[in-house]
């Protein structure tokens, strides 16, 4: 469980800001730098901007070790297809899959999660670009970053502490399908 400590400056309730725009989040364009022994690395993925013209990835990695995710869903023609890496490993000493599993979603599923996830990533730029009443100080959190493409344009979002934080909301979000799935017929 991650450490989320809060410096207050002023009011949370800020009027500037509101409630739902109080976390640490750094948002980009194109490829993000990815770290020594980044967990992306370890399963041979391909960066964002490959993907074709519509796909995002959810990546989850430990900073002290432990267990680690990357969920891919691309748009395909007939269905969107989730590929999902269960990770073990440490950011040092490098990180191992421990399961993988390939499921499918239906084209108008996709649609509404990726237009949910768009939604997310602007609400993130929102952030970023107003700053906040507080300094959030996460201790010993997942490295979790949300990568996009969308019409061949890449951009991602790092961070996850803070109220309702997008990554956060993303990665429940995917976690929760891919285990109905994995219980289920592997399709919805």
């Amino acid at each position: 469980m991650a450490l989320c400590a809060v410096i207050t400056f002023a009011s949370l309730a800020s009027a500037q800001t509101g409630r739902d725009l109080q976390f640490n989040v750094e948002v980009g364009t194109g490829d993000p730098v990815r770290r020594e022994r980044d967990v992306r690395d370890a399963i041979r993925a391909a960066s964002i901007s490959q993907l074709g013209p519509d796909a995002f990835r959810y990546v989850e990695q430990p900073a002290l070790g432990s267990r680690g995710y990357v969920i891919l869903v691309r748009r395909g023609r007939r269905e969107a297809v989730i590929d999902v890496s269960w990770m073990y490993g440490h950011p040092r000493l490098g990180w191992n899959r421990t399961r993988h599993e390939r499921l499918t979603i239906s084209l108008e599923y996709y649609d509404g999660l990726s237009g949910w996830i768009d939604e997310e990533f602007e609400r993130a730029e929102r952030a970023s670009a107003i700053g906040g009443d507080a300094i959030y100080v996460c201790t010993d959190g997942p490295g979790v970053s949300t990568e996009r493409v969308k019409d061949g344009q890449a951009r991602w979002m790092t961070g996850f502490c803070g109220d309702r934080h997008p990554n956060e909301l993303i990665g429940t979000r995917l976690r929760d399908l891919v285990l109905d799935l994995v219980g289920s017929t592997r399709s919805r």
